[in-house]
């Protein structure tokens, strides 16, 4: 038979292919094949135990007679049937033996066939889950845990089955004094709970060294077959730090930014879900900003910033949201900012002129150079236009008013930086009630009577 096997193997590694081969109820298929092959090759094991013992009790008899069948003369047995009885007696156990054997082979071979089957493939499965340890870190410790729950229980099953098989069940079902599933149960006691706690704090993803060699496109596709929001957000961060986030397309930082909304509200991605949503500062939503706060008082209080401020600027929440981001952002966090021409979002721009100082300033002429320049400076020459139109007193009120709303703004553009840069003095292009006063010598002596 195993010869058979041996020349249908082929075809049996062939139906693997499909799945509705590879569970097929003929020979050809490839369960049943791998059945009747690992049956075959363990049927000569149990029958030569039960074989074994068979002839190891007629060899003592044959041995030794007296002890067990009754000789011609022998005062000691019995007449008629007893002493027939004597003499069958004896053989008649070997005989039974030899009966179990070969009733037991067959049953118990099949059985074993399927166990180590079914072994095989839990042993595959378990591959798979180690295999996404060493991708997902965080994602597989959980996968690990659950798979030692699977294996315990497994060991259960097996060590019932053991447990049938005549004569050696016992043995091999407690093995050196303990039942199989005991070891089982105790690695699952003793590893599973850390790797469910580490699986629960954090789902690190190894990002292999390759990555930083490839172009943006090919680090969007790579990105983009990741399987959870945890994988994306964590290449997409990396992708910030690498300076090549902003070269990816539209649709993907849409997706990007959902990701990081979905895990905003946990407290393991934090650091990437902050470098996404200041990349894409025009994509912020008011639920984003409150999901960022771990503590339930700071999401209250978040969310009472974003409507006050909405009612206040009579615009929506969603807006709200992205000027206190804008505000967030520092001088180190602009070079990241992947949307272009940012600028031009009213809401953003209205946060840069109201919150950033100079480095963030600094920062964003040296990256996005002239345009960002001549965009920021529209809005306020056109303010100061209007100014120069009032009566000197209205004037003089407004114009320290556009001053004080950010000081640190004022103070940068006077400094000979911000000129080479392109930007424009305040001072210089004040109404003439400002320059003509003597105790307004520069932009500090209007600032220092700031109530």
């Amino acid at each position: 038979m195993l010869w058979i096997l041996v020349i249908l193997s082929p075809i049996a590694f062939v139906s693997y292919i499909l799945p509705i081969t590879r569970r097929g109820g003929s020979l050809l298929s490839w369960r049943t094949w791998w059945e009747q092959l690992v049956a075959w090759a363990i049927i000569g094991i149990i029958a030569a135990f039960f074989l074994y013992l068979g002839f190891t009790m007629i060899a003592m008899i044959n041995a030794n007679p007296r002890e067990f069948v009754c000789l011609p003369g022998d005062k000691d047995c019995g007449s008629g049937g007893l002493g027939l009885m004597n003499n069958i007696l004896p053989y008649l156990i070997p005989l039974i033996l030899l009966l179990i054997a070969q009733r037991e082979t067959k049953r118990t071979s099949a059985m074993f066939a399927k166990e180590a089957i079914e072994m095989t493939e839990k042993v595959g499965k378990a591959a798979g889950q180690v295999a996404a340890i060493a991708l997902t870190a965080g994602a597989a410790a959980g996968a690990a845990a659950g798979a030692l729950g699977k294996a315990a229980t497994g060991a259960q099953k097996l060590e019932t089955t053991l447990g049938k098989v005549p004569i050696v069940g016992k043995p091999l079902k407690y093995g050196v004094g303990k039942p199989i599933s005991w070891a089982f149960r105790g690695a699952e006691k003793l590893y599973a709970p850390p790797l469910l706690e580490y699986a629960a704090k954090t789902r690190r993803v190894k990002i292999p060294e390759e990555f930083e060699k490839m172009s943006a496109v090919e680090q969007e596709r790579l990105t983009k077959l990741k399987l959870t929001p945890e994988e994306r957000i964590q290449f997409a961060s990396k992708m910030i730090d690498l300076g090549t986030f902003d070269k990816t397309s539209e649709e993907f930082r849409k997706k990007i930014i959902e990701d990081a909304e979905k895990k905003a509200e946990g407290p393991y991605y934090k650091k990437e879900v902050d470098k996404i949503r200041k990349a894409l500062p025009d994509l912020v939503t008011a639920k984003l900003m409150v999901n960022f706060e771990i503590d339930p008082k700071a999401k209250q209080e978040m969310e009472k910033k974003i409507k006050d401020m909405a009612t206040t600027l009579n615009v929506s929440e969603d807006s709200a949201a992205k000027i206190i981001l804008t505000s967030k952002i520092k001088g180190e966090d602009v070079p990241k900012i992947a949307t272009k021409e940012f600028w031009k979002d009213k809401d953003i721009m209205y946060g840069m002129q109201m919150y950033w100082g100079g480095s963030q300033y600094r920062k964003a002429a040296e990256k996005f150079e002239r345009e960002f320049v001549d965009a920021f400076m529209e809005p306020l020459e056109t303010k100061l236009k209007q100014i120069k139109s009032l009566p000197d007193a209205q004037a003089e009120k407004e114009y320290k008013e556009l001053i004080y709303q950010n000081t640190a703004r004022a103070r940068y553009l006077e400094t000979t930086a911000a000129q080479e840069f392109g930007f424009g003095s305040l001072y210089v292009l004040a109404p003439d009630v400002i320059k003509h006063n003597p105790k307004y010598k520069n932009i500090r002596d209007i600032i220092a009577e700031k109530p």
